[in-house]
């Protein structure tokens, strides 16, 4: 992409933190790279900077931190961040005059941290990174069809229309929006794919999968602990899958709040030694542990399109997937191992399967990874930053071809 002297302001605003949330990190490296200076209003850590410059943009660190607990406690975060980020913005605007201020979800109600840069003329873009009626209604047990999912659903709807434009991270994501009443001409798809220079394809290792030559097979599954990614569905498979794969080795990498249950469950089914907490690990660093590895597992609940299933897919692995629409529609049954979400049997059948059967397995990846050339970040990339520059120039009264 070649970068052009726009010198034009855009303000990201997340509930979370920065830089260590890769995709809000490489939004902010591709705005920057194609000439848009970016400021990032986020959630401060301890130990970090209330202020940090960060080449022609400023982060600005408000003094909140996440804590993963009930309902009472989410609700409080929200308001706070909600009010300290409406004026920090609205200080910020008048001084600085963004031309595009970028919200991200959860909640979807975020988007209005910019109604006042909105009335003064900015452009309003939400990331609706995830689908919040699904994500609520499966962690606190909503009642399906409830009052509370009707409004997280009215709120939804009322976010895009306040918005410029919207953005979802897949084609399923955008059309079950538009079953349930959200202007979809108003949504367009960006992938949450890795960065190629992170993860690389790589060459294959031992007969057994294993890199280092070390006897066994190692597989993983990475990202956050949350009870709706579904490890325990791979750890309830861990049993079998010890009984018929000799030295079977699963690599958990990450944390969260559904990490203690995890271990314990390991510990009650007997695979506590097959199964390695890795705590957290720096994005960059887990290409070091897909490298080592033979399979990649991504065992969703939860309808979503995640990064990891990418991470595999770029550096070669076969992935063995829960068969929900978000990976459906992006992965064909060729190119991916699919298998009832929450079935640990059929769960082990799927790895076993491409264990014993490494040219299948081989070809599935090589299948996975011509699908992934569609959806590289070199191509999402332009079509993210075509969204912007779309946004500004429909305000302007031009026309610029984008992608949705």
């Amino acid at each position: 992409m070649n970068q052009k002297a726009r010198n034009e302001r855009v303000c990201f605003i997340r509930m979370n933190y920065f830089p260590e949330e890769a995709h809000v990190r490489k939004n902010a490296e591709a705005l920057t790279e194609a000439g848009y200076d970016v400021d990032i209003i986020c959630l401060r850590q301890k130990g970090e900077k209330a202020r940090e410059d960060r080449g022609r943009g400023r982060i600005y660190r408000l003094p909140l931190v996440h804590k993963r607990s009930g309902a009472l406690r989410y609700v409080f975060e929200y308001a706070a961040f909600f009010t300290m980020a409406f004026w920090l913005v609205t200080l910020l605007h008048l001084r600085k005059r963004y031309k595009i201020v970028e919200t991200y979800n959860v909640p979807d109600v975020i988007v209005f941290v910019a109604l006042v840069p909105r009335l003064l003329g900015a452009k309003v873009v939400h990331y609706m990174f995830e689908a919040t009626p699904e994500m609520y209604a499966d962690r606190f047990d909503l009642k399906p069809g409830g009052l509370v999912e009707r409004s997280l659903r009215w709120m939804e709807r009322v976010s895009v229309r306040f918005a410029h434009q919207s953005i979802v991270e897949g084609p399923y994501e955008r059309e079950m929006r538009g079953q349930r009443g959200v202007d979809v001409d108003r949504v367009s798809v960006v992938m949450n794919v890795p960065e190629g220079h992170l993860f690389q394809p790589r060459a294959q290792g031992e007969p057994n999968g294993s890199s280092n030559g070390s006897a066994g097979c190692e597989i993983i599954t990475h990202g956050s602990m949350l009870k709706r990614y579904g490890v325990q569905t791979l750890i309830e498979a861990m049993p079998r899958l010890s009984d018929q794969i000799p030295g079977l080795k699963l690599w958990v990498v990450g944390d969260g709040e559904y990490r203690q249950p995890l271990e314990d469950l390991a510990m009650r089914l007997g695979v506590a030694k097959a199964v390695e907490f890795t705590g957290w690990v720096k994005h960059e660093d887990v290409s070091d542990y897909i490298g080592r590895c033979r399979i990649g597992i991504v065992p969703m609940l939860y309808n979503q399109l995640p990064n990891k299933l990418f991470e595999y897919v770029a550096m070669g692995l076969p992935v063995v997937v829960g068969d929900v629409p978000s990976i459906r529609t992006a992965f064909g049954p060729e190119t991916v191992q699919y298998y009832r979400p929450g079935d640990p049997y059929e769960l082990a059948d799927r790895v076993l399967a491409v264990y014993r059967d490494s040219d299948a397995a081989r070809a599935m990846a090589a299948g996975a990874q011509e699908t992934f050339k569609k959806y590289t970040w070199d191509v999402m990339k332009e079509v993210y930053v075509g969204i912007h520059d779309e946004v500004l120039a429909r305000g302007r009264g031009e026309t610029v071809a984008a992608e949705a």
